[in-house]
């Protein structure tokens, strides 16, 4: 399959999107080049970090359930270092200097 350049793009807060254009604000991008299946399974990936994504108010809602949320936590950490190894994998050279450097 032909792989194509894309922008996996971190926007303010936990919103990530992946783009076919780089675009010139404060975001973090990393260039990456996929195909088709792989642009799906980072897609998926994408999505399963939005649906367990923490913001405060979950955590206000059960304040004294701290193990809880340090749990809530730990799973989108795992999450989020798992995207960010799927990116790594499919990243341009300069994307993963800029990974490395991290």
């Amino acid at each position: 399959m032909d792989k194509q350049t894309y922008f996996v793009t971190f926007r303010t807060g936990s919103k990530v999107e992946i783009m076919e254009e780089e675009i010139p604000d404060r975001t973090i991008q990393y260039e990456i080049t996929a195909d088709k299946e792989e642009l799906k399974n980072l897609q998926s990936m994408i999505n399963e970090l939005k649906e367990k994504d923490i913001f405060q108010e979950h955590i206000l809602v059960r304040p004294f359930k701290e193990y809880r949320a340090a749990v809530d936590k730990e799973e989108l950490q795992s999450e989020l270092n798992d995207l960010l190894d799927c990116i790594y994998e499919l990243g341009t050279k300069e994307t993963k200097e800029n990974l490395k450097a991290q």
